[in-house]
């Protein structure tokens, strides 16, 4: 799928609604209502959406750390998993980004982003998986 990974600092009212879409496919009792006011408090991080035919199929969360990255709250809407569109986003963020590594955070029992971490080039060590960037 062809997807745009772009940062999302000013959600139109569709964007909103899209993210309520998403956010409701997230594997934890999180929603987008808490994670918008979390984002508020936070300006070190940037909340990045994955647009196809102009619409967000996907988005997660960059938080500046230096020269490194902490990412989370990665989700892809379940009608559009399986098609390339998170794999596409940690591509497009590596061009798009000057973080010289990545790390996320994750819950052991979530094996479906623990395989698609691993299969995007992500070494895991416990619940943590980190990305370096080529040199």
């Amino acid at each position: 799928m062809p997807v745009v990974l772009q940062p999302v600092t000013a959600p139109s009212e569709q964007d909103l609604l899209d993210l309520g879409k998403i956010y409701n496919d997230y594997p934890s009792d999180l929603q987008w209502p808490e994670l918008q006011q979390q984002l508020e408090n936070q300006p070190e991080t940037t909340l990045y959406g994955a647009l196809f035919n102009g619409r967000l199929i996907g988005a997660l969360t960059v938080t500046d750390q230096g020269d490194s990255a902490e990412l989370d709250h990665l989700c892809v809407r379940s009608v559009t998993r399986r098609r390339g569109v998170g794999r596409e986003m940690i591509r497009q963020l590596l061009t798009k980004t000057a973080f010289a590594s990545f790390t996320l955070h994750t819950d052991s029992n979530n094996e479906a982003l623990q395989a698609f971490l691993n299969h995007t080039g992500f070494q895991q060590n416990g619940n943590c998986f980190r990305l370096n960037r080529a040199t």
